[in-house]
């Protein structure tokens, strides 16, 4: 296993970390937003002033020196500018009584944060799509919104409040005020808008580990805080890896975790890495379109999503587990191969689509990408991915927590003997920061306006 490594940035100034309240007063400012998965402070770094002197020099045809009126104008622009800026982001909630103030970041928190610790690990994309497709708009892994259902729309419930829901752009609200941090719609001003931001925490996972390089080398566990820190110190770049058996488990905390969806009622149906959060407790599902069961779908990702939510057919909880299939086949590096067929979704308006999905699939998973494994192991896997990825939702397992017991009795069969490497973050590693009078290394993500 070779460990993707990040470098360990160190700026001629270190970065100091202010008070939450200054978010409100100061245009420039650094707080504490929680911790990183490596237990390391997360620092938000707000940039809300930009200089104007650079478009003024520009218009003047880039002076060296400018006129003394227009030297003190382009001042006076700059402090109206720093002044206007200082509360920019800032809200409050809505309520019966005065509600606490809140920041809410210019970028997404997709943007913003980056891709979850699955997703890092797995890959984004689906193990169904192909590299020649990778980059076409309908093979991209965002969520995007189910045309099929426009001709299906008496059969969902509610379906423009949930279609309205997938476009919404959600950001990171901060308290000005010590308190955890949230996510808030773009406009969210109301109480229940507000969703806590859940941090993931790679330390609990027992394989998890840290990989120093260059003066000092160093590998230990990354829940050893300190020995981590002394490593970030003394090299100039870092990496982390986990065993697969771990991954794998985090696969069955994933199932498990959509059982509570399945007894309401509901189907999850947006499964995929980058809707899963590695918390202290373990991996959790996050953001479902939360479809009641036997409706149609208003959404889907593709590649991840299964082919009767694609068609705009009933959703089941078997819909949740096609996704988990496939994740089950990228931590195995299997090939899921066979017969594809296109249909023809009507969209409305007298008009289709043209999908592709896989119709007749098999599984192949190749031995020496999975070293230690016996063959009748290897072909049980094969099987269980087979199962889960059938075209027809009968074929799968018929059950969320089916799916999670075969799952485990697997990786108690035969640990999964590699590890597999993923990129630390989010945001920059630096170990100049001070936090509140001590200096220690950090994670800094930035939002700027």
């Amino acid at each position: 296993m070779i460990p993707v490594l990040v470098t360990v940035v160190e700026a001629d100034l270190p970065l100091r970390v202010r008070r939450r309240e200054d978010l409100g007063v100061e245009p420039q400012v650094a707080v504490v937003l929680g911790d990183a998965p490596d237990g390391l402070p997360l620092i938000l770094r707000v940039e809300r002033r930009a200089s104007v002197e650079t478009a003024v020099r520009t218009a003047l045809g880039h002076p060296t020196t400018l006129d003394p009126e227009v030297d003190r104008a382009l001042g006076a622009l700059e402090t109206a500018v720093a002044t206007s800026a200082r509360g920019a982001g800032v809200f409050e909630i809505r309520g019966e009584t005065r509600g606490p103030r809140l920041y809410r970041t210019a970028a997404t928190v997709g943007v913003l944060l980056g891709e979850s610790m699955l997703s890092r690990i797995l890959g984004a994309q689906s193990p169904l799509i192909l590299a020649e497709d990778r980059y076409a708009p309908s093979s991209r892994p965002e969520r995007v919104t189910n045309t099929a259902v426009l001709a299906a729309v008496s059969r969902a419930t509610g379906p423009v409040t949930l279609m309205k829901g997938l476009a919404t752009k959600r950001h990171v609200a901060v308290p000005l005020r010590s308190g955890p941090a949230f996510l808030v719609e773009d406009e969210g001003n109301d109480p229940e808008s507000l969703e806590p931001l859940r941090f993931e925490d790679l330390r609990p996972v027992p394989s998890a580990r840290f990989h120093a390089r260059g003066r000092r080398e160093a590998d230990g566990a990354l829940g050893d805080l300190e020995a981590y820190r002394r490593a970030v110190f003394e090299n100039p770049t870092i990496g982390w890896s986990v065993a697969a058996s771990d991954v794998g488990q985090m696969i069955v905390q994933l199932a498990r975790s959509l059982a509570a969806v399945h007894d309401e009622g509901r189907v999850h149906a947006d499964v995929k890495p980058a809707n899963t959060v590695i918390t202290a407790t373990g991996a959790v599902a996050i953001d479902p379109i939360g479809v009641t069961i036997g409706h149609v779908s208003p959404g889907a990702t593709p590649g991840w999503a299964a082919p009767e939510q694609i068609l705009a057919r009933e959703v089941v909880p078997a819909t949740d587990v096609y996704p988990l299939g496939l994740m089950a086949a990228r931590l195995l590096g299997a090939a899921i191969y066979g017969e594809e067929r296109s249909f023809l979704v009507p969209v409305g308006k007298g008009e289709c689509r043209r999908v592709r999905l896989l119709s007749d699939q098999d599984v192949f998973v190749d031995p020496d990408g999975t070293p230690g494994l016996s063959r009748r192991v290897r072909e049980g896997w094969q099987e269980f991915v087979r199962e889960c990825v059938e075209f027809d939702p009968d074929d799968r397992p018929g059950s969320i927590g089916a799916f999670a017991d075969r799952c485990e009795e697997l990786l108690a069969e035969e640990p999964l003997g590699w590890r597999l490497p993923l990129p630390g973050g989010p945001g920059t590693l630096r170990r100049d920061v001070d936090v509140l009078g001590a200096m220690q290394p950090s994670w800094v993500v930035s939002d700027f306006r």
